[in-house]
């Protein structure tokens, strides 16, 4: 009987993580078309580098993507923002 409660319990946990996962917007685009809008924005003449601006273009036709890359406090922006992003 314990099993089965824990099992109910695990089925829970699985759809709350499943939940908070579909929040964000990776979840509502595959990683090669994230990919390919990102790789038309890089080129040797920028050092390869791409500013936050072309990133909100790239992504402004996405719902999702171009709703939270405008709003500053948005968790799409921060995690793109961050220093892991960045060149050392």
């Amino acid at each position: 009987m314990g099993g089965c409660a824990s099992y109910i319990r695990s089925g829970d946990f699985n759809a709350s993580v499943a939940s908070f996962e579909k929040s964000f917007p990776f979840s509502h685009m595959n990683i090669q078309e994230f990919e390919e809008r990102v790789k038309r924005l890089v080129s040797e003449e920028d050092n390869n580098e791409i500013t936050m601006a072309q990133i909100v273009e790239s992504f402004r036709d996405h719902a999702l993507f171009g709703r939270e890359l405008t709003q500053e406090t948005s968790e799409l922006k921060r995690i793109l923002t961050s220093r892991f992003f960045k060149k050392p």
